[in-house]
């Protein structure tokens, strides 16, 4: 062959090469568009489906599918699961960046050896629905190697030739799996799907408020227990729940002895409602109040008041002893961990000593002259307290007083609230008894020569005296 044919050989050789080349390039790419719109179609029912948007598909009632494409060495479909009763959205995501041939297209990735390249998918609960505890969930995976049918239906079940299951953990909203899915063999999977539809939530409680708000109020120890208060507009059973400031513990045994309380309430709520707990709050149970004798009379001597007080929860007091008139007070102090009534770990109570109050002494005395001393008399007379002046005795007839004085007006008043000097008035009268002496007889005599006594009736000798009774001589 000449070297001109053969260099025409080269040449139409190669511009065969060329065209069958991109005859081929053609029909992968006319073969590869088709098929994919056609599978997207018949799964979504949509006329175009972009490759980096999530695919949704409905099967039946209250069941969603939620899929993507593995970019990693096939066109693989990934699909989950899940029950639209309780979820409002689903993803698939791969946590390999080097996966992430576009950023915005999911992918879960799984290689030969069933190691799962992208590990995470996402439950997004509705409104009203919550997690429960559960952290750990045995789901079920199924996958078929090269089926066309599933891979242009992946949403069919029935296709799925092979079925395990594996243990994901949830956190969160994010359903993860660490570990392989086991060797897949003849190898790819053509499609996967992973069954989340026996995840189920709980129904969100309605809201709840108190109708009563919780509360109780404090009171003194030996006096009437307060009662709790507390309970929600959707009450179930309520629990009142009470601890001492100082521990730790709460108990459903309401206290009884002095001390700082922290008090809660929890309503169970009615069915179907938020439980209520409030919120801590203190009481107290106050310490006995101690009571004493606050007023004295003035002795002269020390006096100390009487009291009355629990000494397991008060000390002894002061300021209770005092000699002179006037007011006192007395102090009295919880000991620890006690407080009183007033809110404060101590209490005053005043007393006081004040005068002696002292009868006023009575006079009387009205006596007939007769010429003896004679003495007022006198009652309620206290020489301790009280100075006797005045006229007391006396012989003459006349009006006489006698005064009384306080010793002591600092200590010391009357029993009219007086300190003034008191007195009181006695007499001695002239004598009404005597009558007026009479003649016996005539008083007409003879002479004799001896002296004559003229005889008188009623002469009184205690009262009276006489003169010129008795005479000798002629005469009148």
């Amino acid at each position: 062959m000449s070297k001109a044919n053969k260099i025409s050989f080269i040449i139409s050789l190669l511009l065969s090469i060329l065209v069958l080349v991109g005859i081929g390039c053609f029909l992968g790419l006319y073969l590869g568009t088709h098929y994919f719109k056609n599978d997207m179609q018949a799964e979504i029912g949509e006329p175009k489906i972009d490759q980096e948007e999530e695919h949704v598909a409905k099967t039946e009632a209250n069941t969603y599918y939620v899929y993507a494409y593995d970019a990693y060495q096939t066109e693989c479909k990934f699909v989950i699961k899940y029950n639209n009763t309780y979820f409002s959205s689903a993803s698939v995501s791969n946590y390999s960046s080097n996966q992430l041939v576009q950023p915005s297209v999911i992918y879960w990735g799984v290689n030969s050896s069933g190691t799962v390249l992208g590990k995470q998918f996402s439950l997004t609960p509705k409104s009203g629905y919550s997690w429960g505890s559960t952290t750990s969930y045995s789901l079920t995976y199924k996958y078929v190697v090269m089926d066309d049918n599933a891979y242009n239906s992946p949403t069919t079940e029935s296709y799925y030739t092979n079925s395990s299951s594996k243990s994901f953990t949830r956190s969160g909203n994010n359903f993860s799996y660490s570990g392989n899915l086991g060797a897949m063999s003849p190898w790819p999977p053509q499609c996967m799907l992973i069954d989340a539809s026996s995840i189920t939530l709980t129904a969100d409680p309605k809201p709840n408020s108190w109708a009563t708000t919780p509360s109780i109020a404090s009171w003194t120890y030996g006096g009437t227990a307060s009662t709790p208060k507390g309970k929600a507009t959707y009450s179930g059973t309520v629990t009142y729940y009470y601890k001492k400031s100082s521990a730790s513990s709460w108990s459903t045994t309401k206290p009884t002895t002095p001390g700082t309380y922290n008090f809660y309430c929890y309503d169970s709520g009615k069915s179907g409602y938020q439980s209520m707990t409030s919120s801590s709050s203190t009481f107290y149970i106050y310490a006995p109040n101690p009571t004493m004798t606050t007023s004295y009379a003035w002795t002269g001597s020390q006096i100390t008041a009487s009291t009355s007080y629990n000494s397991t929860y008060v000390n002894a007091p002061s300021g209770t002893t005092g000699t002179n008139v006037g007011s006192y007070t007395a102090t009295f102090t919880t000991k620890s961990g006690y407080t009183f009534n007033n809110g404060s770990t101590s209490k005053t109570i005043s007393w006081s000593i004040t005068k002696k109050k002292l009868t006023i002494p009575s006079v009387s005395g009205s006596y007939n002259y007769d010429g003896a001393s004679h003495s007022a008399s006198i009652s309620n007379m206290n020489t301790t307290y009280i100075t006797q002046g005045g006229t007391s005795s006396a012989t003459a007839v006349g009006s006489y007083t006698v005064t009384f004085t306080l010793k002591n007006t600092t200590n010391t008043q009357w029993s009219d609230g007086t300190t003034s000097q008191k007195s009181g008035s006695w007499s001695i009268s002239r004598n009404p008894a005597a009558t007026k002496p009479t003649l016996k007889d005539s008083g007409q005599y003879s002479y004799t020569g001896s002296a004559i006594a003229v005889q008188v009736n009623n002469f009184n000798s205690t009262y009276m005296s006489r003169s010129n009774y008795s005479k000798t001589a002629v005469g009148s």
